[in-house]
């Protein structure tokens, strides 16, 4: 299994659209279908791969195949409530979701630590 196509699994047994990819990571989503369209070489950059390695909580080289994905369950059980969020979200009108954005900012700057 190529890196293509253990990225597509991985999106599928986590129920991961391309959209939530997008989302979670920062990537483009037309850079991620690109990535993921039937023809199209595997090819995103490193920084792009370390974004989406991260959502998953699994390492870049368990994505390209180097060694076998080592699941963070923690860190996927926080990523699934998250993503159905953030699916709550849109369809928010843009001040609400600028008030949302603003009461995290807040919770996260009061929670933070160092």
């Amino acid at each position: 299994m190529d890196a293509k196509e253990r990225l597509k699994a991985l999106m599928k047994e986590r129920g991961v659209t391309h959209s939530a990819l997008a989302e979670m990571s920062g990537v483009k989503k037309r850079t991620i279908d690109g990535w993921l369209a039937e023809g199209k070489t595997f090819n995103p950059t490193a920084g792009e791969l370390m974004k989406v390695a991260a959502v998953f909580g699994v390492s870049i080289d368990s994505i390209l195949g180097m060694s076998r994905f080592s699941d963070n369950e923690r860190f996927y059980s926080k990523y699934a409530k998250f993503s159905g969020m953030l699916e709550r979200l849109e369809g928010l009108d843009p001040r609400s979701l600028s008030m949302v954005s603003d009461i995290i900012d807040v919770f996260v700057r009061r929670n933070a630590v160092g």
